[in-house]
Parts: C-alpha cells; sequence; structure tokens
C-alpha cells in the first residue's frame, strides 16, 4: 500500500500527493506514478468507486469485523453519522464504506490503510475457497458498473484461478515514511529504505 499523501514529483506537474495522479492523468498517470516510485511493471488494474464497496458488501451479506473500541463516525462528504460499538459486529454497505474511511482513530492514513488490508484478507478467505464460489457471480452484478479495469471476464476468471492456487502466499506491504510540511502542505514522505525494501519484493 501506498499513503495517499505521499509526496512525489507528478510528470509535467511538479511536488504533489500520489493521489493527485489520479485526479491530474486518469489511470495512465496513476499507473507511470506507481511504477516509476517502485521501478516495476503493473501489468493490470481495477479501479472501484464507492459505490462499488458498498453495493458488493451488501451482495454478499455484510463484512463482520471486530473493533476493539467503539468509534463514531462523522463524514461530512458523505452525510453520514453514526456509531460502531466494540466488539464482533457486521456492517452492511454504507457502513463497511465508512469505516474504511475512517481516519480518527490517531494513526490517520496509516490506519486506514491497516483496515482497508483487513478487508481484503476477509475478502480473500470469503472468496478464495471453493464452497464459497456461487457468491462471486451475485457480487459481480452488484458491482460490475461501479468498476473500471483492462481485464475482460476471462482475466478476472484467470487472476481468481491464480488466487486460489497462491492462497497461502499473499504478503501485504506498505510504504514507510514520515509526515512534514512543505509550502503549508501536510505531505508523507517515504524512507528510502522502505521504497528500496518494496522494490526488492517486487523482483
Amino acid at each position: 500500500s501506498i499513503p495517499r499523501d505521499t509526496m512525489i514529483k507528478l510528470r509535467g506537474k511538479g511536488t504533489h500527493k500520489i493521489n493527485a495522479s489520479y485526479a491530474f492523468g486518469g489511470i495512465d498517470l496513476c499507473k507511470a506514478s506507481v511504477e516509476n516510485l517502485l521501478d516495476t511493471k503493473i501489468d493490470n488494474y481495477v479501479v472501484f468507486n464507492f459505490k462499488a464497496i458498498q453495493k458488493g458488501v451488501d451482495a454478499l451479506g455484510g463484512f463482520t469485523v471486530t473493533l476493539p473500541k467503539t468509534i463514531k463516525i462523522r463524514d461530512p462528504e458523505l452525510k453520514k453519522c453514526f456509531t460502531l460499538k466494540k466488539g464482533d459486529i457486521t456492517l452492511n454497505g454504507i457502513q463497511t464504506l465508512e469505516y474504511l474511511r475512517y481516519r480518527s482513530d490517531g494513526r490517520g492514513d496509516i490506519g486506514r490503510i491497516y483496515r482497508q488490508q483487513e478487508f481484503i484478507k476477509d475478502l480473500q478467505d470469503s472468496f478464495l475457497k471453493l464452497e464459497n464460489v456461487p457468491l462471486i457471480p451475485r457480487a459481480y452484478l452488484a458491482v460490475h458498473n461501479e468498476i473500471k479495469t483492462d481485464m475482460n471476464a476471462s482475466g478476472m476468471a484467470s487472476c481468481f484461478i491464480s488466487g486460489y492456487r497462491l492462497r497461502n502466499s499473499f504478503e501485504y506491504h506498505t510504504l514507510e515514511g514520515y509526515s512534514k510540511m512543505v509550502d503549508k502542505v501536510s505531505y508523507y514522505v517515504l524512507y528510502k529504505k522502505s521504497i528500496n525494501k518494496v522494490k526488492e519484493v517486487l523482483k
């Protein structure tokens, strides 16, 4: 995972946060920025919007998570406000989306990345079991209009099969760094050591 506020030099745009790459140049600039940062080649992509998360979770009957403490979520952008209580809880689509966007736990974007990775792991645990294969068409029908990808149906099926075969070999890495104000803008500056570590993993 790459923290969204990571400071990079955007092609033709100067210094920006890496999440600005998509706004400035769509998937092409976003891919190029990540490839340049990590010295790697991205073969395929899938872009999810907020509705994809919401619809997908609702189609699957919710997302169960264990909360270490009660959290209050206030999202002025989506005009949502509710409380998620400590303990095991099954979230609906909008609750899951807000939980994944939540940044007020003292860890900011790094805490959000952790929750998003745990969400992905849960999806893998659910989907990469043969008994849950019947759920895949339902989930796909719910989200297919809310995603963008350069893969066709055959390519996505191939990824699923590969994922099943490699289900015990997945690794998660988050680029590490520190916060820094530059020209009155808060950036996340990556440690060279962390970048090099991930580059080695990707070789």
